[in-house]
């Protein structure tokens, strides 16, 4: 990623070439499924049904364009206390409180 100096400024501004590139690597779209087989897994640990990860590229930025992404999906014979229960939501949200640590 290059940066360029604006002039009379203090500050480095990104090129969002290099951005574009990094989001779109398969450094990225490994990341994000990782975190996505984590989510899985941990909804998997407190809830009753099955969840899985897969790569699912995203649409985000100003440019609307392109990016590496990851989802996490409940099996089609998920009990419906796991969605009772939102088991998605609170593992994701677990997982933020501890990255914040």
């Amino acid at each position: 990623m290059s940066l360029r100096r604006v002039p009379g400024a203090r500050h480095y501004k990104a090129e969002s070439d290099g951005f574009k590139a990094i989001n779109n690597s398969a450094g990225m779209a490994t990341a994000t499924l990782a975190v996505a087989q984590r989510i899985a897994e941990g909804a998997e640990d407190v809830g009753r049904g099955t969840y899985t990860a897969s790569n699912l590229p995203i649409r985000m930025g100003s440019a609307n364009e392109q990016r590496a992404g990851a989802v996490v999906s409940a099996g089609a014979d998920n009990d419906w206390r796991d969605t009772r229960d939102r088991v998605l939501v609170r593992v994701t949200e677990a997982m933020a409180v501890r990255g914040r640590r």
